[in-house]
């Protein structure tokens, strides 16, 4: 009866687990991804994309990709764009896939702006049934290497409405916004029961410091920088907080960053470390997260991957600023 019963629980467990969002340690590296309203922000043609394997030494590592387009549209103070991602969650094949697109406006009040951002989103999740092994596969020497005859389960593949709103206030040296996910709260259950995706809520923020002089790239105006930052997220009962700083040295990137709510117990805590560079529009960064606490040697902490193709330059924003009054959003990354 335990092993009959085990790949229902299983599922459940699942479901239960990624009944969060998957959290990227560069999450400066996707801003429309922690907020719709950073859409079209810097007035250029963006693109970008983050890979991240987490606890790659469990069996059947969580996997997560992202693909992002977002454009400024110059004096209309318009942005679009558009996100997909694709998380693949432990070796039960449960796969989520999204498509969501973007729109902000901004509002200039003298030397700061107000921009606010919309987010539609659509869909899918997925369980591969055939991934899973039944009781009746199993026999006291091991695999049968039967095919289960056990029924299917009765739902393995979903669809869902996805909303999203944010809002971002800034000037030329900080930001601070807070934004909304999953605002009708969706149900993706795969078990035939209902299995809510929990609003989450964030707030972020941080600062930059320049030092300006010869600049290798011509883009930028600036040899040096730093920018430290927060982000703070809760959905259901988790919460989460990443704090710490990004230097830039032209045109090498080197940041470090803590994850983890250090006021109460985490299975999740690490200490992200993260190198790259940024030459001519593209920009390339790796991060490594070594695990904090008891789990810490089980899991193999998390690598991750983000590279931007930013198509624009650095005199068109600032002749934009002259036209529109509308001042310019500092990098988040450098």
């Amino acid at each position: 009866m335990i092993l009959r019963i085990l790949p229902y629980l299983f599922c459940l467990i699942s479901s239960l687990a990624w009944a969060q969002d998957p959290h990227l340690s560069q999450f400066f590296a996707t801003p429309t991804g922690i907020n719709p309203a950073f859409t079209g922000i810097t007035q250029q043609t963006r693109f970008n994309f983050n890979f991240r394997s987490q606890w790659p030494q469990l069996p059947g590592e969580y996997l997560s990709y992202q693909v992002g387009y977002d454009q400024g549209f110059g004096e209309s103070r318009n942005g679009l764009g558009l996100l997909f991602s694709l998380d693949q969650a432990g070796s039960a094949g449960v796969r989520s896939v999204q498509a969501q697109a973007l729109y902000a406006y901004t509002l200039p009040l003298e030397d700061f702006a107000l921009r606010a951002g919309l987010m539609l989103g659509y869909g899918n999740r997925s369980l591969n049934h055939y991934q899973l092994l039944f009781g009746d596969q199993l026999s006291q020497t091991g695999l049968t290497g039967a095919p289960t005859q056990e029924d299917e389960l009765s739902n393995v593949n979903v669809n869902y409405w996805d909303v999203g709103l944010g809002f971002l206030f800034y000037g030329e040296n900080f930001w601070l916004g807070v934004s909304g996910h999953h605002l009708n709260e969706p149900n993706q259950s795969l078990v035939g029961n209902e299995d809510i995706l929990p609003r989450k809520i964030s707030v972020h923020g941080g600062f930059k410091l320049t030092s300006y002089g010869h600049s290798r790239s011509k883009r930028d105006g600036y040899t040096m920088a730093l920018s430290p930052g927060f982000y703070y997220s809760q959905q259901g009962n988790t919460k989460q907080l990443d704090l710490g700083a990004n230097g830039f040295i032209d045109p090498l990137i080197l940041g470090l960053w803590y994850r983890g709510v250090p006021i109460q117990p985490s299975f999740n805590s690490a200490v992200a470390t993260m190198a790259g560079f940024r030459y001519k529009g593209y920009q390339f960064l790796y991060s490594f997260d070594m695990p904090v606490g008891r789990f810490a040697s089980m899991t193999g902490g998390a690598h991750e991957i983000s590279m931007a193709l930013d198509v624009g330059n650095f005199q068109a924003r600032k002749k934009f600023r002259r036209k529109s009054g509308i001042v310019l959003f500092p990098d988040l990354v450098h």
